[in-house]
């Protein structure tokens, strides 16, 4: 904890916990302490400027990691092309972190999801999908098409649908 000593010009700051002097000299001449405060004062305008901004989002981080796997392709494989495309999908993830059309980007972040359909959970997490394929079957109701998920191994099961409440028969 920093207590200003005395009032004078330059002010000198006391580090309460060792009572050493600590003095530096800031950009307009006076002099503080400039440790935590710098840290601090980056991490207020980053969040500043991030303010009404959507962040990284599922279609930006695909676009990163394919950069990562094209940069490590293009180690060995020693084209010039493949680091130009990856510099350009990091450049258009940066540009979707950054833009304040959130609207956009998110409509063009739910349609990169549907568009992934079934395949999104293993490439989210593969374990806890193949965790989910051997302890749960997914079946439709015949009426409304919503999926249930049902233990495995049960036999003969009788499921009630959670949307229109129809009453069917399962083998799990």
């Amino acid at each position: 904890m920093l207590r200003r000593l005395a009032v004078c010009h330059p002010p000198i700051w006391v580090d309460m916990c060792s009572l050493a002097i600590q003095r530096t000299r800031g950009r307009n001449g006076c002099v503080s302490d400039r440790g935590d405060m710098a840290q601090g004062d980056f991490n207020r305008k980053v969040q500043q400027f991030m303010n009404g901004r959507r962040g990284p989002d599922d279609l930006a981080n695909l676009c990163v990691w394919v950069a990562v796997i094209l940069v490590l392709v293009d180690l060995f494989a020693h084209t010039g092309w493949l680091s130009w495309v990856s510099m350009a999908l990091v450049v258009y993830a940066v540009w979707r972190m950054c833009s304040k059309n959130v609207y956009a980007r998110m409509n063009e972040n739910d349609a990169f999801l549907k568009a992934l359909g079934p395949v999104r959970p293993w490439l989210q997490n593969p374990g806890r999908a193949a965790h989910e394929l051997r302890t749960y079957k997914h079946v439709k109701c015949p009426s409304c098409g919503q999926k249930v998920r049902v233990p495995r191994g049960k036999g003969k099961l009788r499921v009630t649908c959670p949307k229109c409440h129809e009453k069917f028969e399962v083998k799990s």
